[in-house]
């Protein structure tokens, strides 16, 4: 498989793990023909090094006088495995590009998830890189993980979960306490006739959790009567969710553009028919890998009002992961 890897253009003295397939943004393993499909699916995609070199524009918050800032071009899903899909969207912002936005598609009844968590209880931090993680992580079964990405935000200096997750069957990070965010992650559950992996409305009903072996908590940004949060800090966003088939939908955005609800209006404005979706991580914790197909790592420092210049920094060690197997 030809595969492309850089250094950062514009620190070098930090690598930016950014794996991306020649002249695409993805390498996919067998036949030419194959190869080629995907190269017409994804030929409009910017590579990394085009979205680090674009300018550093203002990804406003989705306000009425704002209407129209953004623009994106086409999103076309590319197949890596049955079951699993890779698009890449670009974002404009009159005829520049501001952005991509990288959207993975996963079918629960072909992928099982799993949630990584390193947090003991211990006063001691295990944190890994994403390369580490993706050779520790594993199937319930010792399955290989196909695809790998950000988890639950963590609290300094342990590496224990700010909000709650539940872990092959064990719930950590709640100190005891009931699911109180707005969103909540479920996947493999007990009983078989609920669906393998969705994401509900934790405001309504936390009851059905139980039933269930892995989750996250988090703020849900996508759904019916979300609040929008409006904010000013701009950075690398990830946000999970799950479309009107059932699907689940792995979305981040590369270029450190976006602000926290301009994000979340974003995949709104995507053909991607998210029904629910959750928030799970900006800046430099952001991660997405499909190995050997595309990896995002080492995202940019959030920028603030006092200084609005997206910075390029070190990939964050994370001590918490999401993964899916091949069932």
């Amino acid at each position: 498989m030809e595969i492309f890897k850089r250094e950062d253009i514009l620190h070098p003295k930090m690598r930016r793990i950014a794996t991306v397939a020649l002249a695409l943004g993805i390498a996919i393993g067998g036949c030419a023909a194959k190869k080629e499909a995907t190269a017409d699916k994804l030929s409009h995609a910017p590579s990394l090094e085009e979205v680090i070199k674009s300018p550093r524009h203002i990804a406003y918050d989705p306000l009425p006088s704002f209407a129209g800032q953004e623009t994106y071009g086409p999103t076309d899903w590319a197949r890596i495995h049955e079951g699993l899909e890779l698009s890449r969207t670009p974002v404009y912002q009159d005829t520049t590009l501001v952005d991509v936005i990288t959207a993975v598609r996963i079918d629960p009844a072909k992928y099982g998830f799993r949630v990584f968590s390193t947090y003991s209880g211990k006063e001691q931090l295990e944190t890994h890189s994403i390369d580490n993680w993706l050779q520790r992580a594993t199937g319930p079964d010792g399955e290989p993980i196909q695809a790998l990405f950000s988890g639950v935000e963590t609290n300094q200096p342990y590496g224990d979960p700010a909000f709650g997750i539940i872990q092959d069957g064990q719930k950590k990070g709640t100190n005891g306490r009931e699911f109180t965010l707005t969103g909540l992650f479920l996947a493999e559950p007990k009983d078989k006739s609920l669906p393998l992996a969705t994401i509900i409305n934790a405001s309504i009903d936390t009851s059905i959790a139980e039933n269930y072996s892995q989750g996250v908590e988090s703020l849900l940004i996508i759904g019916k009567g979300i609040p929008t949060r409006l904010t000013t800090i701009r950075s690398n966003h990830i946000a999970l969710g799950n479309d009107a088939d059932g699907k689940i939908i792995v979305a981040a955005s590369e270029g450190g553009n976006f602000t926290y609800s301009g994000f979340a209006h974003a995949l709104t404005e995507l053909p991607l028919r998210l029904e629910n979706g959750i928030y799970l991580e900006s800046g430099r914790d952001v991660h997405l890998a499909l190995p050997g197909t595309y990896t995002l790592s080492g995202a940019y420092n959030t920028a603030s009002p006092k200084d609005p210049t997206a910075r390029k920094g070190e990939s964050k060690l994370v001590s918490s992961a999401i993964g899916i197997y091949e069932r």
